[in-house]
């Protein structure tokens, strides 16, 4: 969704979730999101994600929901 509203998200894996480039902020909206999947909170636990970080490829899009794209240097 993201990539057809011509969001600028890093995403070198294809979505597979496997790189992490496209990880987001959820801002508002993260308690309708549901719980990481197996790959996202794999990636979530090597690398230390707050609760507010996903994978813009492992969630589904919901009412609500906004995200912050981090600058590349983040």
């Amino acid at each position: 969704v993201a990539l057809r509203a011509k969001v600028a998200l890093n995403h070198t894996c294809g979505g597979n979730g496997t790189c992490g480039t496209c990880r987001v902020f959820v801002t508002q909206g993260l308690e309708n999101l549901g719980p990481r999947n197996e790959i996202e909170l794999e990636m979530a636990q090597d690398r230390a994600f707050q609760t507010s970080e996903r994978l813009a490829c492992q969630i589904e899009p919901v009412d609500g929901l906004v995200i912050e794209v981090p600058l590349a240097d983040d």
